[in-house]
């Protein structure tokens, strides 16, 4: 027999409720993902910290390390990082390093989670070509696609199961040149995009430094200002918030809507005829660390 919903206690639709947003930001995560792999194969020069800092949010640090690429000795190398949302566990990887004088080797490693599922037959759908079975050079078993001469994706699999652990994108060839005008804008525009759904879904966690990395890049941008001092509210960061809604009400311009709501949201921290002057603006942009990681532990290999 069916059940009414409005049998339900609140308890179990709001569980309910949560679960089902859970799996669509998994789902979310787990498109975005494959996008950038079917980019990062067809234009290995988008693997470029400025590029993937824009899909990712910001990096959480970089390492000077060493390399050993296919078929060579170990090499010097620059190593950057995100970390899982937890903080302890390296999430993606680039590795960029220089054979001889003239050949450029980088490597990109996504470390995929468990709960997102991904598959070989999505990766086959998004680089449009089919695996190959392959080892790597310490013999684990693999799929190899070459999706351009010098450049190939190599996919674990989980022991036993058809999920995919691990994507590493290879390149290795003449010295990449920087992600076209075109390629940066609309990478620009994922982020501003990707952090205003964050907010709309109430994940402020992952929306703050989003929008904090985006306005570093372009200050003049008062919804994101308004976007950004609406998180700072839910979180109780009040001093963070009037600032951000003062930046964006200084911002604001001819946008009527945008300047009631700003206004409307000093109102409602007790703040009355704010005064925007430069001082109003928040420093915070240019002076605090975009991520917070209170923890110093970091597994970086995989």
């Amino acid at each position: 027999m069916a059940t009414n919903s409005l049998l339900v206690a609140p308890e179990a639709r709001a569980t309910k409720q949560s679960q089902s947003e859970s799996q669509k930001l998994i789902q979310n995560r787990t498109n975005a993902d494959l996008t950038l792999l079917g980019q990062l194969a067809e234009k290995p020069q988008l693997m470029n910290v400025s590029y993937l800092q824009c899909y990712l949010g910001p990096s959480d640090g970089q390492l000077n390390s060493t390399y050993v690429p296919p078929q060579h000795k170990s090499v010097p190398a620059s190593t950057t990082y995100w970390r899982t949302i937890g903080g302890y566990h390296v999430a993606y990887k680039l590795t960029n390093s220089t054979i001889g004088q003239n050949d450029q080797v980088v490597e990109f490693n996504s470390k995929v989670p468990e709960n997102t599922h991904i598959r070989l037959k999505d990766v086959d759908k998004v680089l449009n070509v089919s695996a190959k079975p392959s080892f790597d050079e310490q013999g684990a078993p693999i799929s190899e696609y070459d999706s351009r001469p010098d450049t190939r994706v190599l996919v674990y699999e989980r022991p036993g199961l058809a999920d995919i652990i691990k994507i590493r994108i290879y390149y290795s060839g003449s010295p990449l040149p920087p992600p076209s005008a075109q390629d940066m804008q609309q990478a620009i525009k994922y982020r501003r995009d990707t952090a205003f759904a964050f907010k709309k879904q109430g994940n402020y966690d992952q929306a703050i430094p989003m929008l904090r990395a985006h306005l570093q890049s372009n200050p003049a941008d008062a919804e994101a200002h308004l976007k950004l001092a609406e998180c700072y509210k839910a979180k109780c960061q009040v001093n963070d918030s009037i600032a951000e809604y003062r930046t964006a009400l200084d911002k604001s311009g001819d946008d009527n809507d945008l300047h009631k709501s700003c206004l409307k949201g000093l109102e409602s921290l007790k703040v009355k005829s704010p005064e925007l002057s430069a001082e109003s603006q928040s420093p915070s942009l240019t002076n605090a660390p975009i991520i917070n990681n209170p923890s110093n532990k970091l597994d970086v290999g995989f």
